[in-house]
């Protein structure tokens, strides 16, 4: 707020002796350079809930707004992928939670987790005689996301529908046809 916007606030009297007093314009002054660092913050202050212009410390801080905090290592660490990867779940989060316990939220939320194309979600699992195993799902990753298996479990643990279960399979190379 500048000093001209305060004296507005000011009774009358005192916006009357503006005029000739420089101590009340010198007050007025250092109200507004006192004002300043605040309204700073303020006006930057929806970018601390967009999860890609949030400072690092805060980024956790919103993934447990929106319910991601079940996929970290402890409430205060980050994801095992980094920053970066959290920083996208956050923003996607909505989609997530609206796909959750589905194929494609599954498939979604390891993709976007892992940062690694090809996660693969089949909820048509056949045995050995191609016969259907209800209940079952099984997740296929490409190979190098098997440093991340803890994550990798966590989530599906957390997004599969409570009465599946889950298979993860880690393939030894990519799949045919992709480049």
């Amino acid at each position: 707020m500048d000093a001209d916007r305060i004296a507005l606030l000011l009774p009358e009297v005192y916006r009357r002796a503006l005029a000739t007093s420089s101590p009340l314009q010198g007050l007025l002054h250092v109200m507004d350079a006192q004002h300043a660092p605040v309204e700073a913050v303020l006006d930057r202050f929806p970018d601390v809930f967009d999860p890609y212009l949030t400072p690092d410390r805060f980024v956790a801080y919103l993934a447990r707004w929106v319910d991601l905090v079940r996929w970290l290592d402890s409430e205060d660490s980050e994801l095992d992928t980094g920053q970066g990867r959290l920083r996208v779940l956050v923003a996607v989060s909505a989609e997530l939670a609206r796909r959750r316990g589905t194929a494609l939220g599954l498939r979604t939320a390891l993709t976007l987790a892992l940062g690694v194309p090809g996660v693969e979600v089949d909820d048509q699992v056949l045995d050995e005689d191609d016969l259907p195993m209800p209940f079952r799902v099984r997740v296929t990753l490409p190979a190098q996301a098997a440093v991340h298996r803890e994550l990798v479990e966590r989530i599906v643990h957390e997004e599969k529908p409570a009465h599946v279960v889950a298979e993860i399979v880690y393939r030894d190379k990519a799949p045919e046809g992709d480049g």
